[in-house]
């Protein structure tokens, strides 16, 4: 059933929210891709805290030219999936990367990254950094090591001490 222009238009608001939130945009083909994958695909990036959309493409560019973003031609000419980053830009990247290379589809066809379009090919090399997790549990530990090698210089007499003397109690009660 068609949608009415009220309908419409609420898609374009929806839309040019999801644009003005979301940090990275990755754009996929849902060509060949069956309902399963599509649902497990949505789970992954909803537990990123992002958003899966099968967009409207003219639509969607109507939002996109409202928002002064624009995209490739080729890019609005087939069914899409848009995967919204709302959280950490590298996170829909990789999820989208990993999941292709899974199941062998749906094929990444670009993302809008810091308000610019990216091909596919920069899209995989932006795929293989570490998340903003990754990199917050890393400066932790590296932020944690000073302290624990502190401590561990600390206590390192003390406990060599106490093994010496354990040895020479053990020593002396064996000895009689």
């Amino acid at each position: 059933m068609p949608k009415t222009r009220a309908q419409k238009e609420q898609l374009i608001q929806k839309y040019k929210e999801a644009l003005s939130q979301a940090k990275a945009i990755v754009f996929a083909s849902l060509t060949n891709l069956k309902s399963k994958e599509l649902a497990e695909l949505k789970e992954k990036i909803k537990a990123q805290e992002g958003e899966s959309l099968v967009i409207k493409n003219r639509l969607f560019a109507m939002a996109l030219k409202e928002k002064n973003l624009s995209l490739p031609a080729e890019i609005l000419d087939r069914p899409l999936l848009c995967l919204f980053g709302y959280q950490d830009e590298i996170a829909p990247i990789k999820t989208a990367i990993d999941f292709a290379a899974e199941h062998s589809k749906p094929e990444a066809l670009g993302a809008l990254f810091n308000q610019n379009f990216i091909g596919p090919a920069r899209v995989k090399e932006l795929a293989l950094l570490p998340g903003r997790n990754e990199l917050y549990q890393n400066l932790l530990g590296l932020l944690k090591l000073p302290a624990l090698r502190l401590i561990q210089d600390l206590t390192y007499h003390q406990r060599r001490l106490v093994f010496i003397l354990n040895n020479y109690l053990n020593e002396r009660s064996q000895n009689g």
